[in-house]
């Protein structure tokens, strides 16, 4: 018997050569590479039953997968309706992947009619709603900048989700809504809230919060003025290649002395020690005080 006869008489048995506790791991482990792009025809058809075995039997990683392909119809005809049931489950279990996809079909080009998008939010939504960190920054970044075929931009329900997410620690999460209380998107601004989300993503290292945060010591938005502290920002932030960082630390460092740059590329090694990051060499060497470069990157 060849395998692709084993295959078939397994997918039409129940698979019933795996069993114990561990046997939606076993099904998606078998059938994660028959699903390829270079895989046959026939051979994906039976990676995706087997994939949908293991996503019936509770496996998140195999429900993500079968929905996206219902959503693409790829493998079998296109099924929105099947997509969305699969895609909910995986995202209410915290799948970045499947709440990335709700959001597509939430928008003209992944979900395609008013009525799918329609019931893509709403499971989007529902996702969210059961706690679900991914989902819930997904729904507040769609509410936040809207997209084509996107419902409007509503920064009190941006606001709303982005805060689920943030207190789980999401770090973009951490970041919108510190724009958001900075710039009074969704009542009065509040620079001293806008600093604290700021500062989460930024010490989870998230480049652009850090560069806000950068700004923040610098022009004493919500916090102390602090030169050093500002320097330090501005120094991880340009190092991770983000623009406003490098941009402002190029115009930053320049009204800085050489003993406060010191302090400051102390401060930043001692954040990437603790991070566990690679030291840029120009940080470790004794006595030089020249910042990073506004035109490099930086890992």
């Amino acid at each position: 018997m060849n395998r692709f006869i084993f295959l078939l008489f397994l997918v039409s048995f129940g698979i019933r050569s795996f069993g114990g506790d561990n046997e939606a791991e076993e099904i998606y482990q078998a059938a994660k590479p028959m699903i390829g792009q270079e895989s046959p025809a026939a051979s994906r058809q039976l990676g995706f039953g087997l994939m949908q075995q293991a996503a019936d039997k509770g496996h998140t990683k195999a429900q993500s997968i079968v929905g996206f392909h219902f959503a693409q119809g790829d493998i079998f005809p296109k099924d929105i309706a099947k997509s969305l049931i699969y895609l909910q489950k995986a995202a209410t279990s915290g799948d970045v992947f499947a709440s990335r996809n709700l959001r597509v079909l939430c928008e003209t080009t992944g979900g395609g009619t008013a009525e799918n998008r329609a019931a893509a939010l709403e499971t989007l939504n529902r996702a969210a709603n059961s706690g679900s960190a991914a989902a819930a920054a997904q729904l507040g970044e769609l509410y936040f900048f809207g997209g084509d075929g996107a419902p409007p931009v509503d920064y009190h329900l941006a606001k709303k989700f982005l805060h689920i997410a943030a207190e789980q620690s999401d770090l973009q999460s951490c970041n919108t809504l510190g724009v958001i209380y900075e710039q009074g998107l969704a009542g009065e601004a509040d620079k001293q809230k806008a600093f604290v989300y700021y500062e989460k993503a930024a010490h989870g290292g998230h480049a652009k919060a850090q560069a806000s945060l950068g700004s923040a010591y610098a022009g004493g938005g919500g916090v102390e003025h602090d030169l050093i502290k500002a320097y330090k920002w501005f120094t991880l932030s340009a190092l991770q290649g983000e623009v406003t960082g490098k941009n402002a630390l190029g115009d930053f460092a320049r009204g800085l002395s050489e003993v406060q740059i010191e302090e400051g590329n102390r401060l930043v090694v001692e954040f990437l020690q603790n991070q566990g990051k690679e030291i840029p060499d120009h940080l470790l060497q004794k006595g030089d005080h020249t910042p990073p470069s506004p035109e490099g990157g930086g890992g």
